[in-house]
């Protein structure tokens, strides 16, 4: 299973900071959370950096059994 590293709003959004998913691709593991976590989290979604073990990724790359996915929310503040 992969695991999906919340960080920030979409933590608390989720209710934890950590979902293990089945997925093949990354876009699959991210709309499976975002199905848990609510409609909040879907609008945020669009806004948000997402990297497949360590590296700036695209939707459809492939994901592993051992896969580490972090989603990034936006960041203000000066």
């Amino acid at each position: 299973m992969a695991v999906v590293k919340l960080f920030a709003q979409l933590r608390e959004m989720a209710g934890r900071g950590e979902v293990r998913v089945e997925a093949s691709t990354v876009d699959e593991a991210v709309s499976a959370v975002a199905a848990e976590a609510g409609e909040a989290f879907k609008t945020l979604l669009p806004h948000c950096r997402i990297w497949l073990d360590g590296e700036p990724c695209s939707g459809s790359d492939q994901v592993g059994a051992d896969t580490e996915i972090a989603i990034l929310p936006p960041v203000s503040g000066g």
